[in-house]
């Protein structure tokens, strides 16, 4: 899996995939549960795009897919964990490009 890395304002965004797809998105948030102990908080699906948001220790992040933009991965808000959130976007980031999730979910 190649991932790019954005920031806004900063705000640390990790593109996981160009591509929209649900099994992929599906996968990737059962990594995310299963390899950093996350609990989903809310699950928001649409007809071409989908926000779930997830807590892992005191860190809020939102998985997000929509249409044309792919898979990404960020801090849900702007707080005062930003730099912790930040960094755990970039861990997960890090495992998942470790990972074959894009190559099984083709």
């Amino acid at each position: 899996m190649e991932i790019k890395f954005e920031e806004n304002d900063g705000v640390l965004v990790a593109r996981l995939s160009e591509l929209s797809d649900w099994k992929l998105f599906e996968s990737i948030a059962n990594e995310i549960t299963h390899e950093f102990d996350g609990s989903w908080i809310k699950k928001l699906d649409g007809l071409d795009q989908r926000y779930w948001d997830v807590k892992i220790n005191d860190c809020e992040l939102t998985l997000h897919l929509e249409h044309y933009l792919g898979i990404m991965l960020f801090p849900t808000s702007k707080t005062s964990k930003l730099k912790d959130e930040n960094e755990l976007v970039k861990r997960i980031a890090d495992y998942l490009a470790k990972t074959k999730l894009d190559e099984e979910a083709s």
